[in-house]
């Protein structure tokens, strides 16, 4: 009789301890908690007025993906990218402390083209900074005026060692139903 009493006592805190696992497995899961394990976006400061497109009678036959670590770096590429810099409200940025990461389409002959800096994830053991690239080009639904132009978007890094890599994902953004 004694043996079933106490298997009746070792029942309860066992069911007892497989709903408390169950339930945290459900908040884990719920809560997105096991992405602390997957590599982490790295703080990124968008700069205001970025992502943009402007109009330009550059010629730019390369998109471009960078990091720049001086103002004189910058200034050159942007003078490359666009015609007028007054129509862009251009940052300050202090490289002492930052880099300053761009990505930018060769010249679009139409509208409604651009590109953002989406993200950038931090890879420590292999001391690299992934940054993810959003292109987005319009669909055969669009009507888009012929205006040449370059999308551009530009963020600041807080200057380290880290190589900086890039990947490109590409949408298509539809205008309206033929």
């Amino acid at each position: 009789m004694q043996t079933k009493k106490n298997k009746k006592n070792l029942l309860i805190p066992l069911v007892v301890i497989i709903v408390l696992i169950s339930v945290l497995g459900v908040i884990l899961w719920k809560e997105n908690i096991l992405d602390l394990f997957k590599p982490y976006p790295y703080a990124l400061t968008r700069i205001d007025n970025f992502p943009a497109v402007v109009e330009t009678s550059n010629k730019v036959t390369d998109k471009k993906r960078l990091v720049v670590s001086s103002q004189e770096e910058f200034d050159k590429v942007i003078s490359e990218l666009l015609s007028d810099k007054s129509k862009l409200n251009l940052p300050s940025v202090d490289f002492s402390k930052n880099r300053v990461v761009i990505a930018a389409t060769e010249t679009n002959e139409t509208t409604g083209y651009s590109v953002k800096i989406s993200s950038v994830i931090k890879d420590e053991q292999n001391k690299k900074l992934n940054t993810i690239v959003t292109f987005t080009k319009p669909g055969e639904t669009c009507i888009n005026e012929e205006k040449p132009n370059v999308a551009i978007d530009i963020v600041t890094i807080e200057k380290n060692d880290f190589e900086v890599t890039f990947d490109r994902e590409t949408k298509t953004k539809e205008c309206a139903a033929k």
